[in-house]
């Protein structure tokens, strides 16, 4: 009995450290730029349609991934369950979202934590590039995210190939 119990013990840590290994794909640490905060709070309108089409970020967390020809694929504001079924159908299809912002835009909105800018040249060839926005203390936040983990885990298990980015954009 003690042997089964330590066995399965054993067997279940194991996964977890198999399944943070497969979570490991980069992650790019940046902040957004005061002065674009700034000009964000400023801008009149819908917030969703200003956060899509010109990457004006007021609320988190936001959702962009684009292909690896860096074309755009999806946007999601907010948390919402069961999103990754919809980004599926997106990848898979190559549908690209013509209404939705640039990856260099988002890049250029951002900093590193040498004040440097990033850009898309910096970036690994024919990945898909995610890039999530969110705050500290943001419990949306962090629910997009382990959705986000459980999604990359069952597209690599379907995909080995499979190689994102991510990066991940602290807003004040």
């Amino acid at each position: 009995m003690i042997f089964t119990i330590r066995f399965l013990l054993m067997f279940g840590l194991t996964g977890l450290a198999c399944c943070a290994a497969a979570l490991a794909e980069p992650v790019i640490e940046l902040r957004q730029d005061s002065e674009a905060v700034l000009e964000d709070q400023r801008l009149a309108g819908n917030a969703r349609a200003q956060a899509r089409r010109r990457g004006a970020i007021r609320s988190v967390p936001q959702l962009f991934v684009y292909h690896p020809d860096r074309s755009p694929a999806f946007h999601l504001q907010g948390y919402r369950e069961n999103f990754q079924r919809h980004l599926e159908l997106m990848i898979e299809a190559f549908r690209v979202e013509r209404s939705m912002v640039d990856l260099e835009t988002l890049l250029g909105r951002a900093r590193d934590a040498n004040s440097d800018r990033l850009a898309v040249a910096d970036l690994p060839l024919h990945s898909t590039t995610i890039v999530v926005y969110r705050r500290a203390d943001c419990q949306h936040c962090e629910q997009l995210e382990a959705a986000l983990d459980e999604w990359l885990l069952e597209r690599r298990e379907q995909r080995p190939d499979f190689d994102p980015v991510r990066i991940r954009i602290t807003v004040p």
